[in-house]
């Protein structure tokens, strides 16, 4: 931690190769209730973690311990692990889980997963407020008994670490999670809808046409907690913000898009962060049952719109803009630009950092670009975006964030902010048109064709939505420009846009 050893807080940095880090994550819950471990499940879901960027997961301690085949996949792909054993929320004083039963558990697991490299911690369990006596003092025993390589947690959270759902349980508006700090963010989220194609797997056949869903029906029981008439309240109080839900496929828009705004600010605020914040875990990268929940990848492998967005938030080289408060019409402001590179990318090399802001017609209203050269770390506060009021009363007001290595792109993202003063404006922007091709078996090439930019481009196989592959998905594209996306498979692709509508592989 900076300024050495706190007796009240846990070292949360992380190093690795002898280097201190900052850690991207996600908590990563028991994969399925009926048990279906199969290893091509476990690849679906680590493959896509890997291709978020995700270097942690949290094997959350209300689950099982992980299975070989987990811990395999992890060592191949180079995700580390944070293993709490099973217990939860005080369910391990005594006489409120059987010792006999956790002590074996602990022992045996122990024995069996200390010689992955994948694996690089050890915790006592989920949100125990009071993570201490027997049960937790033996596992941190074994830990040093029976492995001695690894340190130990006692709880999540603990220590300095921070659990923050004001956003969902507390119903805060999601300016809240734009201020979430802590040491480390050990769990946070928003929970959303799956894709469409998901939900209607799981709605029986009479219930699939009808909107409003009955309050009583398989919609409402697909929740997180079950049926609950405050989860819909919250799932219609977060997708409102964006969308009137005249549809069933309005309202899933409108949820995901809350649940990406509501994370990936946090997350590109943790990062800058650095070293007083050393790491971030959403919640979660995965699902325990087809339902709304906090995922960003649903039960069925399919993932969601804030999978792509945190996967931008989570790029090694990426320039990000911070943000108070969402509602900015009318006002002017000046943003925090800051440029993150992990990896020391750019080292030897020119960049540049370019940000520009657009309008409701999709018009340009402001730009800057922010240059240098070489590497100063993996966080530099390159500048300030200003804006003045004419230029922030637009509804929605876009803005598109990008790094140049040596006249080259490296990454770009995009921003909305103005969204709640009008329900849908963000599904509402003027139209521009897509064209996709195949490069080879394994890329596809998306222009725009149109003369507007295209505003969050989804490449998509129809009816394959869990087992589809595509490296990048709502992304911004200029008039006339292209870009390349790696794909599992051509045939049959589709590209399409919140403004541009389905085109189909020639």
């Amino acid at each position: 931690l900076p300024g050495g050893p706190y007796r009240d807080k846990y070292n949360w940095t992380f190093v690795v190769n002898g280097r201190p880090v900052f850690v991207k994550g996600a908590n990563w819950c028991t994969m399925d209730p009926l048990m279906d471990f199969s290893r091509d499940r476990y690849d679906r879901f680590l493959s896509l973690a890997a291709a978020q960027h995700v270097q942690l997961l949290r094997a959350w301690g209300s689950g099982m311990p992980e299975t070989d085949d987990f811990y395999d996949l992890c060592d191949r792909k180079g995700i580390m692990v944070l293993q709490e054993w099973p217990t939860a929320w005080n369910s391990h004083k005594e006489g409120w889980q059987p010792y006999d039963v956790l002590e074996e558990t602990v022992r045996l697991n122990t024995l069996r997963l200390r010689n992955h490299p994948s694996l690089v911690m050890w915790g006592g369990g989920n949100e125990s407020g009071e993570p201490f006596g027997r049960a937790i003092d033996m596992m941190g025993r074994y830990s040093v008994e029976l492995d001695g390589t690894r340190p130990f947690h006692r709880g999540e959270p603990w220590g300095g670490s921070r659990h923050d759902y004001n956003c969902w349980w507390g119903k805060a508006p999601l300016d809240n999670n734009l201020s979430l700090t802590a040491d480390f963010l050990g769990e946070f989220g928003i929970a959303s809808m799956p894709v469409l194609e998901s939900v209607l797997r799981y709605l029986p056949d009479d219930e699939k046409h009808l909107w409003p869903a009955p309050e009583d029906g398989s919609f409402a029981h697909h929740t997180p907690v079950f049926n609950q008439k405050e989860d819909v309240a919250r799932l219609k109080q977060y997708s409102g913000y964006f969308s009137r839900g005249a549809s069933l496929e309005e309202f899933i828009r409108g949820s995901q898009f809350a649940q990406a705004t509501g994370v990936r600010h946090t997350l590109e605020l943790a990062r800058t962060r650095w070293p007083e914040c050393s790491g971030a875990l959403y919640y979660k990268l995965n699902d325990n049952y087809p339902a709304a929940s906090w995922s960003t990848v649903d039960w069925y492998g399919a993932p969601k719109a804030g999978y792509y967005f945190i996967q931008d938030a989570f790029e090694p080289l990426h320039a990000c803009v911070l943000l108070d408060t969402f509602n900015v019409a009318g006002k002017s402001v000046s943003l925090p630009v800051y440029l993150l590179d992990d990896n020391d990318d750019l080292e030897g090399s020119s960049w540049a950092v370019r940000v520009r802001a657009y309008d409701a017609t999709l018009a340009e209203v402001a730009q800057t670009k922010y240059i240098g050269s070489g590497t100063e770390g993996p966080v530099k506060h390159v500048g300030e975006f200003s804006l003045h009021p004419t230029q922030t009363q637009s509804v929605p007001l876009l803005m598109v964030v990008e790094v140049w290595k040596d006249g080259v792109r490296a990454d770009r993202t995009f921003y909305w902010l103005n969204f709640e003063a009008e329900p849908g404006c963000l599904f509402s922007l003027p139209s521009t048109n897509l064209e996709i091709r195949a490069r080879d078996s394994g890329t596809v090439t998306v222009t725009n064709t149109g003369s507007r930019p295209a505003v969050g481009v989804v490449i998509e196989k129809a009816g394959e939505a869990d087992t589809f592959y595509a490296s990048d998905g709502y992304f911004w594209l200029d008039p006339g420009e292209s870009c390349n996306v790696e794909v599992d498979r051509t045939d049959g692709v589709s590209a399409r846009a919140l403004n541009a509508p389905d085109a189909a592989m020639p």
